[in-house]
């Protein structure tokens, strides 16, 4: 009795770990999601910003000149508004200039996180892993401790477990042969003809998955 109230121990704790990664497992799925969401928001509100920045001052409605009445004044003015296009340009190339830095650093701290969340999620898998072996241990376990028992006493052992883990004691009697797993049905069925019922019918729904 000991060592089966140990091993009920074990595949709780196992099971509720699992649980808790699987949650978390969700958790990195939902945080790499948001994370290329949030890169790809930002680089379009930066690419949003720098096509109304830059342009809009630069005046492209000059008139055409006439060459027959150029003067001085006139080429100074033409000068000067050549200038001021080519600061107006010399701006908008500043600025996509810093723009492209700012994505590069947006990018790279994304790129990071999303590195660690990979491994995070890659470390996760492995404890999922880990833990469904041993839980799969743990139930062959107790397997081979029912299958040593006289049916009468199994079969009021899995009484009271029915009560607290309807689950795993559907498990058990699947992993036993299916002579032993008979008898323990039958003996069940003496004492509590409703649990044997019950019990019948969570392993015809548990065969179908």
């Amino acid at each position: 009795m000991v060592n089966m109230k140990i091993t009920f121990g074990y595949i709780k704790k196992y099971s509720q770990t699992s649980a808790i990664l699987f949650l978390l497992m969700t958790v990195i799925i939902v945080g790499l999601s948001i994370h290329k969401f949030a890169f790809s928001a930002q680089e379009q509100n930066l690419e949003t910003q720098d096509i109304n920045t830059g342009y809009e001052d630069i005046d492209n409605s000059a008139k055409p000149v006439d060459k027959e009445n150029l003067s001085i004044d006139v080429l100074v003015e033409l000068m000067k508004s050549l200038k001021l296009r080519e600061e107006k340009i010399k701006t908008r190339e500043e600025n996509l200039l810093v723009r492209e830095e700012r994505l590069n650093v947006i990018e790279d701290g994304l790129s990071e996180e999303m590195k660690k969340l990979a491994q995070l999620r890659t470390d996760v898998e492995s404890l999922l892993k880990n833990l469904k072996e041993k839980e799969i241990a743990a139930q062959k376990n107790l397997v081979k401790l029912y299958s040593a028992m006289k049916p009468d006493n199994a079969a009021n052992a899995l009484k009271e477990l029915w009560i607290k883990d309807r689950l795993l004691v559907v498990v058990i009697l699947n992993m036993m042969r299916g002579r032993e797993a008979g008898k323990v049905l039958d003996s069940i069925a003496l004492a509590d003809p409703v649990i044997t019922a019950e019990i019948t019918q969570e392993m015809k729904i548990w065969n179908k998955k």
